[in-house]
């Protein structure tokens, strides 16, 4: 079990739509909601103890290419996803 997550969310539409499936299934009281992108945020002195970290990177979009290929990355913009992938990495 865990006593609290912090969820860090770049998009302000998609951190709402967390905190109402948060509240929807009773899981306001264990987690936070911090609207920020992941490269920048940094733990308060309340948060100091952070035991583990999960991460979903942004990817290509590759698997779902064939069936919205609306949704490809190109060339320069593959490039900038990388850089993310890597700062969120470190």
């Amino acid at each position: 079990g865990f006593e609290r997550v912090t969820a860090v969310e770049a998009s302000p539409r998609r951190s709402r739509r967390l905190m109402e499936n948060l509240s929807r299934l009773g899981l306001v009281e264990k987690c936070q909601v911090v609207v920020e992108e992941g490269q920048n945020w940094v733990p308060s002195s309340e948060d100091q103890c952070v035991h583990g970290i999960l991460v979903d990177v942004p990817c290509s979009a590759t698997g779902t290419g064939a069936r919205r290929p609306d949704v490809l990355r190109r060339g320069s913009d593959l490039k900038e996803l990388l850089k993310t992938q890597e700062m969120l990495a470190m």
